[in-house]
């Protein structure tokens, strides 16, 4: 069984300082984070729709169409704010 753990081990910080330096990287490199996260609540997702858990299945898919939705939106000011990086 996969642990979730409540911290990241290699962080010092909170959870809401590493949200905040998170928030601070540049557009272009928040799209890859988004993008690495949606894709991983996505195979969490199909993993627990393999274990019968349709639920929760069903509401880490929103979750990862929520994360699509934002990163189409990071892409947009990423666009905007480029030509001035």
């Amino acid at each position: 069984m996969t642990v979730h753990l409540t911290c990241v081990p290699r962080y010092p910080g909170t959870l809401e300082e590493l949200a905040n330096e998170i928030g601070n990287l540049r557009y272009d490199a928040l799209i890859v984070f988004v993008n690495a996260l949606r894709s991983n609540l996505h195979q969490q997702s199909l993993n627990d729709f393999e274990r019968g858990r349709t639920q929760l299945s069903m509401t880490l898919e929103d979750a990862a169409c929520d994360l699509q939705s934002a990163s189409t939106s990071l892409q947009k000011a990423w666009r905007i704010s480029e030509p001035y990086m």
